[in-house]
């Protein structure tokens, strides 16, 4: 049995969540276990927290991990170039900062680069075109599960958002521009937004003493899908994405997408008019007459929610399992490459400035957190 280890950060991301997912879904394969390693303050969720590099590099030492999974966190990397242990380079976003650049520069300790969406294999392909032979592409799954009730055509929309309050790529703040031209137009609606994130004061200033808008705060995974039955319509704002893993999961319980075309992952997963709605970044205007014609024509309504579930099946459990663990073959059984001495030397400068820049914004963080209790 050989041992996959996927790092995670520990907060209500996508990454998180397909990690918890993956690990799930491989526990009666034959061949490989996943454990997910939280980099930060305790994460139950996950196998192991560690946030010190010693702690870090003390549970990897103990796992002996055939093949680690770096995500955005550097240390992983580090660990792969220190004990000659292959990473497949996850390609979550389409993201200079946080995929493209990091994996154009750490592409040596890679076996294999695996993209969420076309446009990612695309973009990423730009970078490291000397290694386009390995990016393939292997989008997100997602696991049945109960559905959305069909609501009376008497009753407001209830909208919901889930994810990351932040500005960058969700453009969070959004949703306070949707809300008002909901209300100019006169549509009866319940939005909810769960998640949080640096910009959650605001939105907790734009909506206060109002009755239909809720924010319920970050919501466990365990517990998402049943909050996902709750409602008719998802709605994401982002200006970019990988592929979305709450909007999959939106399309698998019934949940009408309502979304931005974000540069990456929406035209794979979403047809428009089909199985949703789609407007350009940033169109409140536009998301809000959309949401206004799924209220007055209860039969759009119905025929979209049909076209998603539809385009849901496209993405399953079963088949990503079967995707990734192809994945996972092909590095294992790989001859590599050894690093030269000096771009040994060259990676572990940088991958050591990495490290300190991680350690520092990690002491940062839980210092503002402590300050803010008192």
């Amino acid at each position: 049995m050989k041992t996959v280890v996927i790092a995670i950060g520990g907060g209500l991301s996508g990454v998180d969540s397909w990690a918890y997912d993956l690990r799930r879904w491989f526990e009666q394969h034959p061949s490989y276990r996943i454990r997910t390693l939280s980099l930060g303050k305790k994460n139950t969720a996950a196998d192991f927290s560690a946030w010190h590099p010693r702690q870090i590099f003390g549970v990897l030492q103990a796992l002996k991990p055939s093949i680690v999974i770096p995500n955005y966190l550097p240390l992983l990397f580090r660990y792969a170039l220190t004990h000659d242990t292959p990473a497949i380079g996850m390609c979550h976003s389409d993201s200079d900062y946080e995929y493209y650049i990091p994996l154009s520069l750490y592409e040596p300790l890679v076996g294999l680069f695996v993209a969420v969406s076309p446009e990612c294999h695309l973009r990423l392909a730009t970078h490291i075109a000397h290694r386009k032979h390995d990016i393939v592409t292997v989008p997100y799954g997602v696991a049945a599960g109960p559905l959305a009730p069909v609501r009376g055509s008497d009753t407001p929309l209830r909208l919901l958002y889930a994810g990351r309050l932040v500005q960058v790529q969700k453009r969070a703040l959004d949703l306070v521009h949707l809300v008002a031209q909901l209300d100019a137009l006169g549509v009866p609606f319940h939005l909810t937004v769960a998640g949080d994130g640096d910009v959650a004061p605001f939105l907790e200033r734009a909506f206060a003493g109002r009755n239909d808008v809720a924010l319920v705060g970050r919501v466990a995974m365990s517990d998402m899908r049943a909050l996902m039955t709750e409602h008719d319509v998802y709605v994401q704002v982002s200006n970019f994405e990988g592929t979305s893993t709450s909007l999959l999961q939106a399309l698998s319980a019934g949940l009408v997408p309502c979304v931005t075309l974000a540069t990456s992952g929406v035209l794979s997963v979403v047809r428009d008019g089909e199985s949703g709605l789609i407007v350009p970044v940033g169109c409140m205007d536009l998301m809000a007459q959309g949401i206004r014609q799924l209220h007055q024509q209860r039969d759009m309504l119905h025929r979209l929610r049909a076209g998603a579930l539809e385009r849901a099946r496209a993405f399953t459990a079963e088949a990503h399992v079967s995707e990734m663990a192809n994945c996972f073959d092909r590095v294992v059984s790989a001859s590599r490459e050894p690093i030269g001495e000096i771009d040994r030397a060259f990676l572990d400068r940088q991958l050591a400035s990495a490290q300190r820049t991680w350690m520092m914004n990690y002491v940062r963080s839980r210092v503002a957190e402590l300050v803010g209790r008192k």
